[in-house]
């Protein structure tokens, strides 16, 4: 029973690092479309990586299912208290979730690099709100000189 389950968490961690494996993907793409300044399609970018981590959740969802089970089944509380010998799948599953974690750290540390482009290229973008909100403050300072206050012809007495 236990083989059989550890087959089940074996395919649904493939299918997750298959899933990685395309984030990663839209991630470098993301970094060269910010570096580019391309909102529209760095927007497309996030919503794509949004579907596939949709995915991913509902596969960790099973997963988590199904190695509570092994471990209540097996009286343990982590799937290292069991033996490989006994459970020959054990090796491949921790093999994927090794990749797996490998995978999710490339991601992360390129989600770093991006945030912090994302940030500067903001903060570029408010530097350049305040110099046009200082330009409009000094060019309505100048126009009130140029309106004239009161009267501007004069009475004369003949």
């Amino acid at each position: 029973m236990t083989s059989e389950l550890l087959k089940e968490l074996i395919s649904l961690s493939k299918d997750k690092q298959f899933h990685l494996k395309k984030i990663l993907e839209i991630t470098k793409k993301q970094q060269q479309v910010i570096e580019k300044s391309d909102t529209d399609r760095l927007q497309a970018y996030i919503t794509k990586k949004q579907k596939e981590i949709d995915c991913i959740d509902k596969l960790d969802i099973k997963f988590t299912e199904i190695y509570e089970r092994i471990k209540k089944n097996n009286n343990v509380t982590s799937l290292d208290e069991l033996n490989t010998e006994y459970h020959p799948y054990l090796k491949e599953l921790k093999d994927i979730v090794e990749e797996i974690t490998n995978l999710l750290k490339n991601i992360q540390e390129i989600e770093l690099e991006n945030n912090k482009k994302i940030k500067r290229e903001f903060q570029q973008v408010k530097e350049k709100l305040k110099n046009v909100k200082q330009g409009k403050k000094m060019v309505k300072g100048y126009s009130a000189y140029k309106k004239p206050k009161g009267s501007i012809f004069i009475n004369q007495k003949k």
